[in-house]
């Protein structure tokens, strides 16, 4: 329940440890509601024993040569004066040559840029 009491379910997820064999969780769970991903996800650590697994570094840099000034292709929302968040990320743009080569490095929605 919620500090109201409320006890409307908005969405949902499990996280079946012993059925997949894993020793933890760290990462990110899809929520569902009614049976349909809507997108959100539970940031999620779970163990098995006395450790926590590892998780995914939480900060990345992308670094972009923009020198044309073409659009990056991040929809964002910039209420919080301190960073953005990123609503969207359209594909096929300049953005999708700066992962680094490496895909854990790829800007997401959900996620929040901290600095430019």
């Amino acid at each position: 329940a919620d500090a109201d009491g409320n006890t409307e379910v908005v969405a949902c997820g499990s996280l079946d440890l012993a059925a997949v064999g894993a020793d933890g969780f760290n990462g990110e769970m899809p929520l569902q509601a009614d049976g349909m991903l809507p997108g959100g996800v539970l940031l999620l650590k779970a163990k098995v024993g006395d450790e926590y697994p590892a998780g995914q570094d939480s900060e990345f840099v992308v670094r972009v040569n923009n020198a044309q000034r073409e659009s990056l292709g991040l929809e964002v929302d910039s209420i919080d004066p301190d960073k953005l968040f990123v609503n969207n990320v359209k594909k096929g743009v300049i953005l999708d040559k700066y992962d680094g080569g490496e895909p854990q490095n790829t800007v997401e929605a959900g996620q929040f840029i901290t600095a430019v």
